[in-house]
């Protein structure tokens, strides 16, 4: 098959490299080996986690695994991926990409999704302190952060954070937070001049998480749930961008594909090399 444009992969920057080049017009093609969840998703309640962890008998088979594989044990790498659900996105990555080193511990995927398939949902742009190095600056950027923000939905506010994080027109409102969160920013408040004269500053997160209803997703139930299931589709992953490229006809989604090399012919084809 020929592409415009070939993409390696189905993560948060392949699929939204993808959108703009398919409204552009161009014939885009994406191969991925696309790991997915095919145990556990079913079996998740749409359910508050107090509820879920007070009244359902099976919560086992999910919170730690038929093989108890939610349970660490050993030198194993921490976050949402370790939940019996989100482990299928570090699946066959020892075997396939392996990685021989003394210094470096990469963090690798085979995912449908990529990482953004088990993420926090922290919507962190880069800033001029970021970029100082790059031949790009963030107002380069920020029109681009603008178009994502559209796409996948990004709640938040422009509070004391703004000067880090930039304005953003796109964004939703913020979504609720708990007690906790809330006594910490009220006494933040109290003291605000004495701590941003020291330097310090604080507001609510952006997340790519809906406060609202958006694109046929959300809101978000406030269920505690996110690093199991997805009942709510408000925690923004790249697999509903890549459904909404799928509706396009200059979009071909190639799954079950390992990528092993790429070169440039002489006419300037690059061709892809995959098993």
């Amino acid at each position: 098959m020929i592409y415009d444009v070939l993409i390696i992969g189905s993560g948060a920057s392949a699929v939204n490299a993808a959108y703009p080049l398919v409204e552009a017009g161009l014939s885009v093609g994406m191969l991925d080996f696309g790991n997915q969840d095919v145990v556990y998703s079913k079996l998740v309640p749409d359910a508050p986690f107090l509820e879920v962890r007070r009244t359902d008998p099976h919560q086992h088979q999910y919170f730690l695994g038929n093989r108890f594989e939610g349970i660490p044990c050993g030198g194993v790498q921490a976050g949402p991926q370790l939940t019996p659900p989100r482990q299928y996105i570090t699946k066959d990555t020892p075997e396939l990409t392996p990685v021989v080193s003394n210094t470096l511990s990469p963090f690798a995927t085979l995912a449908l999704g990529g990482m953004a398939s088990g993420w926090g949902a922290g919507a962190f742009p880069f800033n001029e302190s970021d970029l100082r190095d790059f031949p790009i600056s963030r107002d380069d950027l920020a029109p681009h952060y603008e178009k994502v923000a559209e796409r996948v939905g990004i709640s938040g506010e422009m509070d004391d954070l703004a000067p880090f994080d930039g304005e953003l027109k796109a964004m939703l409102p913020p979504l609720r937070i708990d007690r906790n969160a809330a006594t910490i920013l009220d006494r933040y408040h109290r003291r605000r001049k004495k701590l941003n004269a020291a330097g310090f500053y604080m507001g609510k997160t952006r997340l790519a998480a809906l406060s609202q209803p958006y694109r046929g997703r959300g809101p978000d139930r406030y269920l505690d749930m996110s690093f199991w299931g997805d009942t709510d589709k408000s925690v923004w992953r790249p697999h509903y961008t890549l459904k909404e490229l799928q509706s396009s006809t200059k979009f071909s989604y190639r799954p079950f594909l390992l990528v092993e090399s790429f070169k440039e012919l002489k006419d300037g084809t690059i061709e892809v090399i995959s098993k």
